[in-house]
């Protein structure tokens, strides 16, 4: 018989929850440590394999960004 714990950790994985889960953390980090200005003009994309995807309104703004 398999435990509570590890049958919501089974359901969790395959539904993705937990991925999930840590995009939405990143994205209340992102708005909190990127300030105003920046949190204006970017938002998180997505995040996969560790890395965070950040959209930019424009390229101009991609280039700042990247410097």
């Amino acid at each position: 018989m398999r435990s509570l714990n590890d049958t919501l950790r089974n359901l969790f994985q395959s539904l993705h929850i937990e991925d999930r889960m840590q995009y939405a953390s990143v994205v209340r980090a992102w708005h909190e440590a990127v300030g105003e200005q920046i949190r204006g003009v970017t938002a998180p994309a997505s995040l996969r394999r560790g890395v965070l995807y950040v959209t930019v309104a424009s390229s101009v703004w991609m280039q700042q960004l990247v410097f």
